[in-house]
Parts: structure tokens; C-alpha cells; sequence
């Protein structure tokens, strides 16, 4: 199963990775490091949307298969001081909650929780529940010794 998936390292921290810590936002990413890991078909189907793709094109993406896309996407990140805001089109975000928080410039959101929602709070909601009962299942894996590769089922 693990060939489903790809790991990309965009950059390196300065002082590396030295305990598991929850996230606690997407502040400077010159003082981070940004493990992607994801479902190739899945970014696939969700970079050929015509939504997200009117939206990736305004950052300046021209090529929306996945290589290209993710390629793009690092240099977006390396060159930013803030991850770029179409990121959460990567992490399959809602496309319309992507692009209100880009309009809303981070304000006037219904709720928060793994994002920001601006439109469908019921199922956004629903997410967040299952979002958090895999992030507690997988720490407490990790936290027994198994590896990041066999956590990538």
C-alpha cells in the first residue's frame, strides 16, 4: 500500500524534527518542516476540478497534473515567508472555503477547526470529528514505536 503514496520533504528546519507536536498553525515556514504526504489519485481528481484549477491559476499554475502541481506549489512555499493560501487545495479543502478565506483575508469565518469554513459548517464540522479521532489513533501509534512509512496505509 505504501506505493499509493508519496513523501515530499520541501525543506529542512533548522534544528530538524526532534518530538511529535500537534500542529499549532501555518505561521513562517522558514523555521519548519513540511512532510507532504498524500493519495496521488486523490490530488488528481481533486486538481482537475475547474474550481480549483481557476484558483491555482491565479498563483500562477499553468500545468495541473500532479508532479507539475506539487513542483509549483514548493517553489510557492520556499519563496513565501506564510504558507501560500492555495495549499488548502492540496489538502483537499473545501474549494470554496480556499477561496473565501483568500476574499475574506482570514476573517469573517463560521467556525475553525483544522481550517477555516466559510460555507458548509455541517459538514466541515463532521471532518473535524474525523480528522481528530485519526490524528489520536496515529499518535498513539507512533507513540509506541511504529514508523512514519508504517503509518502510510
Amino acid at each position: 500500500m505504501c506505493d499509493s503514496y508519496i513523501i515530499f520533504f520541501f525543506f529542512q528546519a533548522e534544528d530538524g524534527i526532534r518530538d511529535r507536536s500537534p500542529s499549532r498553525g501555518l505561521g513562517d515556514v522558514y523555521k519548519r518542516q513540511l512532510l507532504y504526504v498524500f493519495r496521488p489519485d486523490r490530488l488528481e481528481k481533486d486538481l482537475s476540478q475547474p474550481a480549483v484549477q481557476n484558483v491555482l491559476k491565479t498563483f500562477g499554475y499553468t500545468d495541473y497534473k500532479v508532479g507539475a502541481s506539487i513542483k509549483h506549489l514548493k517553489q510557492r512555499v520556499e519563496e513565501n515567508t506564510c504558507f501560500p493560501h492555495e495549499i488548502g487545495l492540496f489538502l483537499s479543502y473545501p474549494v470554496e472555503d480556499v477561496i473565501q478565506f483568500i476574499r475574506q483575508k482570514g476573517c469573517n469565518y463560521k467556525c475553525c477547526g483544522v481550517w477555516k469554513v466559510y460555507c458548509d459548517e455541517a459538514f466541515s464540522q463532521k471532518m473535524f470529528a474525523r480528522y481528530r479521532k485519526c490524528t489520536e489513533v496515529y499518535l498513539r501509534v507512533f507513540d509506541r514505536g511504529r514508523s512514519i512509512s508504517a503509518l502510510t496505509v
